[in-house]
């Protein structure tokens, strides 16, 4: 049976399921650019959304996502 996992966040992080990607980088204390490459080698999950509009640029860091990737690993 494995034991129950509690997981202490630093109060300067806001539990949130989606973050922009500068204060992600910010919070984590990386770089933007080394974020995004980061991202480009799927380290990072991303969402991007779109409302339909298929010419969204704008993408935020999937927390959610992430922190499930890392919840699977323990």
């Amino acid at each position: 049976m494995n034991a129950p996992v509690s997981i202490d966040l630093p109060k300067a992080i806001p539990f949130v399921p989606i973050m922009d990607r500068a204060r992600f980088a910010e919070l984590v204390g990386i770089s933007e650019p080394t974020l995004n490459n980061m991202i480009f080698r799927g380290y990072i999950p991303v969402i991007t959304p779109s409302n339909g509009d298929e010419r969204a640029r704008r993408s935020f860091v999937n927390i959610a996502k992430l922190m499930s990737e890392c919840m699977e690993v323990i």
